[in-house]
């Protein structure tokens, strides 16, 4: 099991140009907003299937359907106390 930070693979791929291979990640943690951008940044491969762990506390409904599409693991967001967003998102 590995487990990263999603700012960590953030700077990690601007640092390295690499295409970066994260086959070997298991567990995502941070921010909603920083794992999300994990999935748009170009020259990241091998992601899917990790788990996520999210750290905030107040999250809008759109992110967190973003992230339920990006990923077949598990999404752990007991640190939330606020889910906003419109009720349709909510469903």
């Amino acid at each position: 099991m590995s487990t990263i930070a999603a700012a960590n693979l953030i700077n990690t791929r601007l640092l390295n140009g690499g295409t970066f291979d994260a086959t070997f990640v298991t567990r995502i943690t941070g921010s909603l907003f920083d794992i999300n951008s994990i999935y748009g940044l170009s020259g990241i491969t091998g992601l899917g299937d990790e788990d996520i762990t999210i750290s905030d506390t107040s999250i809008d409904v759109t992110g967190l359907n973003t992230l339920d599409n990006k990923t077949t693991g598990s999404i752990d967001a007991s640190t939330l106390n606020t889910l906003t967003g419109a009720a349709v998102d909510l469903n």
